[in-house]
């Protein structure tokens, strides 16, 4: 063996260390040592070698550490991505979802204030017409240059009192109600056939826009009725009654006193009479209270009626 080599080396295949030795002149082996120091001295791969070596390992850690650090940043960048992309889709998610509730509450508010404007509509249309027949048959009516409340009004709350005060009974007598009322053109003035054989009508006269009365009139033919007493005591009731009833709407049925409508009965019944040439008695009287004047008017023909008129 030369002595290049006589080298310290490892065996990287074996993984032996293996020490070179010196060879003296008589073929004798000898450590190379100084025993004065007590140094090991291992001789060494040539220091440009090394040198490589060292600069090759730093080069393979410097790539090895930048792929570790490629790979750590690729896989944290990814995390990242990956978070910030789960973190927009659950941001979105919850947009979303407010806005799902917004669009609730939205057409929920919506829907109530549809109903709320088709119920005020409703109330403007129907409800709120002004009193009822109720209202008027109970606690009564204004009364200024007119009744204030119109014919048709009028006629439905003599048919609440007569089915509802009254049970369409009156000393026995059944009393038929009014129903529909018509205009009549000639008389100027709605009115209301209640029996056609004694012509028992009720007029109501209008105000010109229609909305109030002017005066009411109840008449009857009394001459029919003298050729048959049955019939004239039975148009005598209806024709009272539906006098009566009309007090009862004017000053209401709670307001109404028995004291009262017994003084205007009595003073229509003291009627003094004229007489013509054939005997026939004609006549007139009223009574007057605050509100309303109450006048009979008995004529030549036969006919008597009560007219009530406002008193103001």
């Amino acid at each position: 063996m030369d002595n290049e080599s006589n080298k310290d080396y490892l065996n990287s295949e074996k993984g032996e260390f293996i020490v070179n030795k010196k060879v003296d002149e008589e073929g004798n082996e000898e450590l190379n040592t100084k025993e004065e120091k007590g140094e090991f001295i291992v001789n060494k791969k040539p220091i440009e070698e090394e040198n490589s070596n060292i600069q090759e390992d730093k080069f393979n850690n410097n790539e090895q550490n930048e792929n570790i650090n490629t790979s750590s940043n690729y896989e944290q960048n990814y995390n990242f991505n990956n978070q910030n992309h789960y973190n927009f889709e659950e941001e979105m998610q919850k947009i979303k979802d407010k806005n799902k509730k917004k669009n609730k509450k939205i057409i929920g508010f919506s829907i109530a204030g549809i109903l709320i404007i088709a119920l005020i509509v409703c109330f403007a249309l129907f409800g709120n017409n002004g009193p009822s027949s109720k209202d008027y048959a109970y606690n009564g009516i204004e009364i200024n240059n007119y009744f204030e409340l119109s014919p048709e009004d009028f006629a439905k709350t003599l048919d609440y009192i007569n089915e509802n005060i009254y049970y369409s009974d009156f000393d026995g007598v059944t009393i038929p109600t009014i129903g529909e009322i018509t205009f009549n053109d000639e008389k100027g003035c709605y009115e209301k056939i209640i029996d056609d054989e004694s012509e028992l009508y009720i007029n109501i006269y209008p105000s010109k826009d229609y909305k109030s009365i002017e005066k009411v009139v109840v008449s009857y033919d009394e001459f029919f009725t003298l050729t048959d007493s049955d019939k004239l005591d039975e148009i005598n009731q209806i024709y009272s009654a539906y006098v009566n009833m009309s007090m009862n709407i004017f000053d209401g049925y709670n307001n109404f006193e028995q004291s009262k409508n017994k003084k205007i009965w009595d003073k229509l019944n003291s009627i003094k009479y004229k007489y013509n040439d054939e005997g026939i008695g004609y006549g007139k009287i009223s009574y007057e209270d605050y509100k309303v004047t109450y006048t009979r008017n008995d004529l030549e023909d036969g006919t008597t009626s009560i007219i009530m008129e406002p008193n103001n």
